[in-house]
């Protein structure tokens, strides 16, 4: 395990996550493009937590993060609550996404990117997208119940050196 985290998921968090990371892939002389494909897959999921996870009492939402090395794969696994009107989209989300080849993944990206306009209220929707191509599809995700019609959504990514 290199880290392992549960508690507030900020911004202040994310910069530690990242700082930590950055670290330890100097000290092993990882490459570049795989140390780059880490970080920003670390940042997107920390990102989609922050926005979209339940908020305590603080206005920030809490939720776990661990990460583990191996010489071959970086593997994270990312786990936050979320509200009942939240599942059906983010699971019908994670179901397409799972469905299509990383060829297809790859045109629905630059098909975003390229878009003029942005919900404000939803984003570009380009996180979860950019984790399925970033790690060829080695994605696993789960919803469990919580109390008072919570759930919580547990993302887990394996990244490929």
């Amino acid at each position: 395990m290199l880290f392992d985290y549960s508690g507030v998921i900020d911004q202040e968090l994310l910069k530690r996550v990242v700082n930590f990371h950055e670290e330890i892939f100097s000290k092993i002389n990882a490459c570049h493009s795989f140390k780059r494909k880490v970080i920003t897959s670390i940042i997107e999921t920390l990102q989609n937590v922050t926005r979209y996870g339940l908020k305590n009492n603080t206005g920030y939402p809490e939720g776990k993060f661990a990460s583990c090395y191996d010489e071959n794969d970086f593997v994270f696994e990312c786990s936050n609550e979320i509200n009942s009107g939240q599942l059906n989209s983010i699971q019908q989300q994670l179901t397409e996404l799972s469905a299509n080849s990383i060829d297809a993944l790859k045109g629905q990206y630059m098909t975003r990117i390229n878009e003029d306009w942005v919900d404000p209220e939803k984003g570009a929707k380009l996180g979860l997208l950019y984790l399925f191509i970033n790690s060829e599809k080695n994605i696993s995700f789960s919803f469990q119940n919580k109390e008072e019609n919570n759930y919580l959504f547990i993302l887990k990514i394996s990244l490929k050196r």
